[in-house]
């Protein structure tokens, strides 16, 4: 049984179910917007996104070039097309299915063009989240022209130690979004917590040097300046990619996706000081080595 500190529940879901799709457009249509989050993890890119959603000018940007996910995008439309039913569980179980080698799945073209035509919004976008982890899959998957074509947001955090503490805390509880079981109560680590905060500069790093090599200029939200003015963040971004004015039409509703609540606690807060404590007593230590 894996630990359930890196399973995943089925919160995941909407990234696959039926239940979250859009009316479906016709086999081979093309997006007139590809809108891609580029995000790290704990950087508020759940939260940016839903609200990217209940616009109703952006898709619904989830994590679908998430290998487990895209596998279970595999799975389904293969599925479908043996006729089997959309809302069968067999592509929505647990999480470690990436081993399953027997079950049927459809051409990677195939599946992109099912996930494309499924979950591209009335007004013509699609978007997707990704995390830089994920990067070297969707290459396999989409051209490097798709990449240029599509309009990026770079999410980012200011405060990238209160993001290290968060990703820890995340990791030891098992806890990833507000709807998720606790597995056990977190423990101060600060070995653990550097080795966080060491992986998100690096991926920051990695973000900025694929930008560069595909010439690529994003747009850059702040989840600090983001959580201020939501609305007015989202009208500005869209308003950028020429998605201000298309509203969606009164007969389609959205696909219902539950509101974002915080995680943050007084032990966010504290690890954080501590932890600003710790790196600051390590940094003397070095400097007075070098010294």
């Amino acid at each position: 049984m894996s630990d359930p500190r890196e399973r995943k529940s089925s919160v995941y879901l909407p990234t696959v179910g039926s239940d979250f799709d859009f009316p479906r457009r016709p086999p081979g249509t093309s997006p007139s917007h590809k809108l891609v989050f580029a995000t790290l993890p704990r950087s508020g890119s759940h939260f940016i996104c839903q609200k990217f959603f209940t616009s109703g000018r952006a898709g619904l940007p989830l994590e679908y070039f998430n290998p487990a996910h895209w596998n279970r995008w595999r799975v389904r439309v293969a599925a479908e097309a043996a006729g089997q039913s959309a809302s069968d569980a067999s592509y929505l179980g647990e999480w470690a299915t990436l081993a399953d080698t027997e079950t049927p799945r459809a051409s990677t073209a195939h599946t992109l063009d099912a996930l494309v035509r499924r979950r591209t919004g009335p007004n013509g976008c699609f978007s997707v989240k990704m995390h830089y982890s994920n990067v070297a899959h969707l290459r396999t998957i989409v051209s490097d022209a798709w990449l240029r074509e599509a309009h990026w947001v770079r999410i980012d955090r200011l405060d990238i130690i209160a993001q290290a503490v968060s990703l820890e805390i995340a990791v030891q509880t098992g806890s990833w979004i507000f709807t998720q079981k606790v597995w056990r109560q977190p423990t101060y680590d600060y070995t653990a917590l550097r080795r966080r905060l060491i992986r998100l500069l690096r991926e920051r790093h990695s973000w900025s040097r694929f930008f560069r090599e595909h010439g690529i200029t994003p747009h850059i939200l702040c989840y600090e300046h983001f959580a201020t003015d939501p609305a007015g963040h989202v009208a500005a971004i869209l308003d950028k990619v020429g998605l201000r004015e298309s509203a969606l039409p009164p007969d389609v509703k959205l696909p219902h996706i539950p509101d974002i609540q915080s995680q943050s606690s007084t032990v966010n807060a504290l690890w954080s000081e501590r932890l600003a404590d710790d790196l600051g007593r390590e940094a003397d230590k070095l400097s007075a080595l070098a010294s």
